[in-house]
């Protein structure tokens, strides 16, 4: 019974307490933020009064429960809910409520305290804090400058009393949009015409010459042609062929409406305002001199053969032409008497009668016409001999076609077998012969020569035939041959002699020394009369303009060496002429050829000019489209075949305006190369310093050189390169001691048994074992050495110990001329003993004892060819030892005259063996012969680091030039065995100098600029005696000295000016700009208005960046100033006051001290968008205004973003659309945003951020600390997560004039209230029905 009053009592005070919580929770049922809370009860203990039973065994009794009586309730928990509460408007500002997670932050000294009681207030102080008890508000405040918030600091209180004013701002940053009407028109520019009229015959007729001189040059001669259209082609041929026009660059036409022809400048030269074409007449009286005879020329001429002057083979054949008539096939006659008959005779077929002899001093046929043939000479020799199938001579019939119309004919050859190809026949068609026709390797291709031959031959008009040729096989086995006319006759004549193939060799011809002799007055005749010379015949004939008599010989003379040397004479033959006058009947014109130009001289009248004067007249000048900007010359230089200039230094020298720079060294980067051309070209007195700055180009690969100072904005003159001197001096014989000192740590070589091997010049020794002694060692060494082909092809002498010095003293026959290397075996071979299997030379094996693969440490020698590799270690696995053994058998092979080499070696992991493939099967009977064996090292050497010596001292001399060669040849000098390894030591360029004193000086500062072995320095002087250069070491260098000639490398130089230097800008005009305009402020608040202008423009393929070939292409361009006048503006002055920047260049700005800027080359693509990059730097220069706008003002910087700009068809409506920068401003209000960003309201119209709330979350909210006040602490078991900010992930978002009111239910309190009432009553009838049942429990007793 006192179980149960007990469980009733406890039952009392637990309900007790639910009440408690049940009150609290109600009568703050209006507190804001304030969190439920709830009661959990649990009962006690419990006291057992039996323990339960298992079933008996066998079912015979069932198992029983355990019995207990409990001892009442005990309190759980009493939990704080912590779930959202319904929200309130309050509208005032600092009244804020959190929807969704998190805590607000509250801090006094040190202490945080989190709430959802967002009622706060700033206080007198201007600080954030809790209206309940003042506790401040957390956040992070914002610089009050640049307004950048750092929220990874440690919050503190927020008070804005350092924001009441905003201090102005400059304007940085500005984004323009909208867009540009992509229908605008632009300023094209116009191509120059230039229009050339006669006075007496507006086309100037049929007869005579005249010239026009363009910019300083006179064109060549220009002949009137038959009509106007020929004659404008002949204009526009002597145009283009001047130097300042150039190919392509004019067009000529005939304006028959208006009797003139149009000159008209194009391509280079297009929308460019060039000079004026001056027109200079041709000859006003005729020729008097008479007709003219050239001696020498083509009436008295000769034939030499270069191989066999007399023509070399009897029975061989030849052609020769005069003019266009082909003589039949000359023979080779028995001797030079019956030859010269047969030229003789084959002339008169051709009714070209002439003596021809045999000039035995001269080694030549002296060939005299009976009359001047006016023509030239020409030879073919037949280099085929006509054969049958069967090798024999070739035969061959003609007959007239089955149609019978005496215009169709049949060619077969050899009974209608096909020639061998090579062969020469001729065709006779009426009583011209044909030139030589070959027989080409198809039968379509030699009826191709047949008909161009006989076409020829019947001058058919280019483009056209008189004969068609057709191979009619395979039957027929025959050539049609098809006139459009029938000939007169047609034969063929065939060179089918045994040794029909001329073998004389090249001709050549008596037309070296020509003289002119004129028959009426031998002097020329009247002063002002004109006459040609045309050399050669036909199509490929030179004429020279007219020739003007002068008022002396001498004058003449001259006038026709200058016309023949205006030619691009044959052979690139020059002509001198001077005027000879022997007797009376001896007075010439004497013509000297520096080579034979192999043709004759003709002489012709020169016709009258009868045009009348030329007049020139400009109709249309040429204007370019619009120059956007001013600019300074840039030239950019590249090297061909190396772009950075060659080797490290050889050089070149740059030459401007007639000044040549001093040689230019290649440094070892671009940027030193760069500086030493700036410095070079500087030192030029036209140039001069500061007025140009060199820089590599790392994109184009190029030096680009740009004129600036007193040469900026300027076109300037090109530069040309030219390179650096060949060197010449021969091939060098380096030379040191023939005496090596070998020396270990442990003097004698270590412990016996102990191996290592050497190498001179990359021939490697056997392994050699350290001896029983030193003797022993050293004899060991010298077998090993005497074993290999020293480089030099001597061998070792002697090796002996030398005991006061404690080294072996190597001796050589004379000097090897390498450096002697060693090399230790580092470990024995773990695999043991190696064999090869060459039963397959191509494909050899390798196998170790065991390890296989030779095991993962130790050394071994493999040789090949009497050659011993170096040292091959074995690696930790067999695929790396495999690639070693590789690579040490192609150094040997390299060496190796077999032509043979490794192309891989793999291991065979089945067959545990190397495999080793060459490229092909090394030669056995190749000297050296071939072999392959392998030496396994069996100790490790143990006699520490070696020190060789012996190369202190060396010679160097030159085997063509003692002293080096020419002046600024080039060579090096480097120390050891493998030029190309990355460790090799190397001198830079060592340039020979004026005098050996020089080129000694140089040899000496090349070596001690570098860190020798040893610390050595060098010494270097001439030797006059030896004819070489000493050089002395102040300490032995251990390596020996090699030597390499260097030649410029760069290849040839190219200089392109890149961008021309102009002064010239222009300015759009209003219908072809879109202008608008947009407030900015400077650094103390001060207003500007900048105004925009954009306007189109046309770029040239040569100046859009990988334009190439293309077509001009279109850029926008924007012009901004302070101005709205733009260029009108008051004093604006170009070269000061405007700027302009490349919109695609690297950080382009523009700005400080000019008053327009330009910012060009905006392109869009097809879309209409615009093209990355998009945004430029503008400097406007406040400071430089009048009056100025106020002490400190700073110049504006303005980053201007050009992103959203777009070109559609469609209005232009370009503006700005964001812009920073600000005057100074008063706080008048905030506002709270959902970030809890604070944000200050001016009166400026600027919002600034002036802080950010600090919120909190906590994994357990329930195991917050209750401090009051509505106000928690953190605990250790509230998990308290990072601080952050609102909207962040785990934090709600913040709003403002709004308070979380209480999550109290009063239903569910009062229903919890009902059921703690109903509990407390049952517990207290527990206790009185317990005490009746005592009290009767006592009476009993009684």
């Amino acid at each position: 019974m006192m179980r149960s009053m007990y469980s009733g009592v406890s039952g009392l005070r637990n309900h007790q307490i639910k009440m408690d919580v049940i009150g609290n929770n109600i009568a703050n049922i209006n507190t804001a933020g304030y969190k439920k809370s709830r009661v959990v009860f649990q009962d006690t203990l419990y006291q057992m009064m039996k323990s339960a039973s298992g079933a008996a065994e066998g079912a015979s009794r069932g198992g029983t429960n355990p019995m207990g009586i409990g001892l009442g309730v005990t309190l759980a928990s009493i939990d704080q809910i912590h779930s959202a509460a319904p929200t309130t408007d309050t509208n005032r500002m600092t009244d804020l409520a959190i929807n969704g997670d998190g805590y607000f932050v509250l801090g006094v000294g040190n202490e945080l305290f989190y709430t959802r009681a967002g009622a706060f207030e700033f206080d007198g102080n201007n600080t954030l804090v809790s209206i309940a008890d003042g506790y401040n508000v957390l956040g992070w405040m914002a610089d009050n400058k640049n307004f950048q918030l750092n929220t990874s600091l440690a919050p503190s209180a927020i008070n804005i009393n350092g924001y009441k004013t905003l201090a102005p701002k400059a304007t940085s940053e500005m984004i323009l949009a909208g867009n540009l009407n992509a229908a605008t028109d632009f300023y094209a520019g116009l191509d120059e015409q230039q229009d050339l009229k006669f006075s007496i015959i507006p086309n100037g007729g049929t007869d005579g010459y005249f010239r026009l001189r363009f910019d300083g040059q006179n064109s060549a001669w220009i002949k009137m042609g038959a009509n106007s259209s020929e004659t404008a082609r002949n204009i526009q041929a002597a145009l283009e062929k001047l130097d300042n026009i150039g190919l392509g660059n004019v067009q000529v036409s005939w304006d028959n409406a208006q009797q003139k022809y149009n000159i008209v400048f194009t391509s280079e030269l297009a929308r460019t305002d060039v000079a004026k074409l001056i027109f200079l007449p041709g000859p006003a009286i005729a020729f008097d001199g008479g007709t003219a005879s050239v001696q020498g020329g083509s009436q008295h001429t000769s034939l030499a053969f270069y191989d066999s002057p007399e023509g070399g083979a009897e029975n061989s054949y030849f052609q020769l032409a005069v003019g266009d008539k082909k003589t039949a096939l000359i023979q080779v006659g028995a001797d030079t008497t019956a030859t010269a008959a047969n030229i003789s005779n084959a002339l008169m077929a051709i009714g070209k009668p002439a003596s021809v002899s045999w000039d035995a001093t001269n080694q030549r046929y002296n060939i005299d016409f009976a009359t001047d043939p006016a023509e030239v000479i020409t030879f073919s020799p037949v280099t085929g001999r006509l054969t049958n199938g069967g090798g024999g001579d070739g035969t061959a019939s003609i007959n007239p076609g089955a149609v019978g119309s005496g215009k169709d004919f049949i060619l077969q050859f050899n009974a209608g077998t096909f020639p061998a190809a090579g062969g020469n026949f001729i065709l006779k068609v009426g009583d011209n012969y044909t030139g030589l026709i070959k027989i080409g390797n198809t039968e379509e291709e030699t009826a191709h020569n047949i008909q161009d031959a006989i076409n020829e031959v019947l001058k058919a008009p280019a483009g056209s035939n008189l004969v068609n040729v057709a191979w009619d096989g395979p039957t027929n086995n025959r050539f049609l041959i098809d006139f459009t006319s029938a000939p007169t006759s047609f034969n063929f004549e065939l060179a089918n002699n045994a040794d029909a193939v001329f073998t004389g060799g090249k001709a050549t011809y008596g037309t070296q020394n020509p003289a002119i002799q004129f028959a009426v007055d031998e002097a020329g005749g009247t002063e002002g009369g004109a006459f040609v010379l045309t050399m050669g015949s036909g199509k490929s004939s030179l004429s020279t303009g007219p020739i003007f008599v002068g008022a002396d010989t001498a004058t003449t003379a001259k006038n026709i060496e200058d016309a023949l040397n205006e030619l691009d004479l044959p052979n690139g033959a020059n002509a001198s002429v001077s005027w000879v006058s022997w007797d009376d009947t001896n007075k010439r014109f004497q013509i000297n050829f520096d080579i034979d130009p192999h043709q004759a001289l003709t002489v012709s009248a020169a016709p009258v000019f009868t045009g009348g004067n030329g007049a020139i007249s400009v109709v249309q000048e040429g204007q370019a489209p619009m120059i956007i900007t001013p600019r300074d010359e840039v030239q950019s230089l590249s090297f061909a075949e190396n772009a950075k200039g060659g080797t490290p230094g050889v050089g070149f020298k740059l030459r401007y305006d007639g000044q040549t720079t001093d040689f230019i060294t290649v440094g070892a980067e671009p940027a030193k190369t760069a500086e030493n051309i700036q410095a070079s070209l500087e030192n030029l007195s036209n140039i001069g310093a500061g007025n140009i700055a060199v820089a590599w180009n790392e994109k184009n690969k190029s030096y680009d050189i740009t004129f600036q100072g007193d040469l900026r904005r300027k076109d300037v003159k090109a530069i040309t390169c030219v390179p650096g001197p060949l060197f010449d001096g021969g091939s060098s014989a380096l030379s040191q001691t023939g005496k090596v000192s070998l020396r270990f740590e442990k003097p004698e070589g270590g412990s016996l048994g102990g191996e290592f091997s050497l190498s001179v010049g990359g021939r490697n020794t056997d392994l050699i074992a350290v001896g029983a002694d030193e003797n022993a060692t050293a004899g060991n060494i010298k077998a090993a050495l005497y074993a290999i082909t020293l480089p030099n092809g001597g061998s070792v002498k002697e090796v002996t110990w030398n005991a006061t010095d404690k080294c072996y003293d190597i001796i050589f026959d004379n000097d090897p001329g390498a450096a002697l290397v060693f090399n230790p075996v580092t470990a024995k071979l773990e695999g043991g003993l190696g064999t090869i299997d060459n039963s397959d030379q191509q494909h050899p094996t390798l196998q170790f004892t065991n390890p296989k693969d030779g095991g993962k440490e130790g050394n071994f020698i493999l040789s090949i060819g009497g050659r011993n590799t170096g040292l091959i270690e074995v690696a930790e696995n067999s695929q790396t030892t495999a690639i070693r053994i590789k690579d040490a058998l192609n150094d040997v092979l390299r060496s190796l005259p077999q032509g043979a080499w490794v192309e891989k070696v793999e291991w065979n992991s089945t067959d545990e063996k190397y495999e080793i493939t060459f490229n092909v099967e090394p030669n056995p009977t190749a000297d050296p012969a071939y072999s392959f064996v392998v030496n396994s090292a069996s100790a490790e050497f143990g006699g520490g680091q070696e020190t060789i010596s012996g190369t202190q001292n060396a010679t160097v001399a030159f085997a063509e030039k003692e002293t080096g060669g020419s002046e600024g040849g080039t060579f090096q000098l480097w120390f050891g065995n493998n030029y190309d390894s990355e460790e090799t030591i190397k001198t830079a360029a060592i340039r020979v100098g004026k005098d050996t004193a020089e080129t000694a000086s140089n040899i000496q500062a090349a070596l001690n600029a570098l860190v020798l072995p040893n610390g050595a320095q060098a010494t270097v002087s001439w030797d006059s005696n030896k004819k070489q250069y000493d050089i002395n070491f102040s300490k032995d260098p251990g390596q020996v000295l090699n030597f390499k000639q260097l030649n410029f490398d760069g290849g040839t130089a190219s200089i392109v000016t890149t961008a021309q230097g102009s002064a010239v800008l222009d300015y759009p005009e209003e219908n072809h700009s879109i202008v608008t305009s947009k407030e900015v402020y400077d650094s103390q608040g001060g207003k500007h208005t900048v105004y925009f202008r954009f306007f189109k423009y046309e770029i040239q393929p040569g100046d859009a960046p990988g334009a190439g070939d293309l077509q001009p292409v279109t850029r926008w361009a924007c012009d901004l100033s302070l101005d709205p006048q733009f260029e009108a503006m008051t004093n604006y002055n170009l070269e000061e006051d405007f700027q302009s920047v490349d919109i695609t260049g690297v950080s382009p700005t523009v700005g400080t001290g000019t008053k327009l800027f330009r910012i060009y080359n905006m392109e869009f693509d097809e879309n209409g968008a615009i093209k990355e990059p998009a945004s430029s730097k503008v400097i406007f220069p406040i400071n430089s205004q009048s009056p100025k706008p106020g002490n400190g003002t700073e110049n504006l910087e303005i980053n201007m973003d050009f992103k959203d700009l777009t070109q559609y068809n469609a209005l232009s409506n370009a503006r700005v659309e964001f812009l920073d920068g600000n005057t100074s401003g008063e706080l008048l209000s905030y506002n709270i945003d959902t970030n809890g960003n604070i944000n200050g309201i001016y009166d400026n119209g600027e919002i600034r951020t002036l802080a950010q709330l600090a919120m909190r979350n906590f994994r357990n909210p329930s195991g917050l600390l209750q401090v009051g006040g509505t106000m928690f602490q953190e605990s250790a078991n509230s998990g308290a997560l990072d601080i952050g900010t609102a909207g962040t992930p785990g934090l709600g978002t913040i709003m403002s004039r709004q308070l979380e009111m209480s999550n109290v239910d009063l239903s569910e309190e009062f229903t919890d209230m009902i059921i703690a009432q109903r509990g407390f009553q049952a517990n207290s009838r527990i206790i009185t029905t317990s005490d009746e049942m005592i009290q009767e429990l006592v009476n009993l007793k009684r």
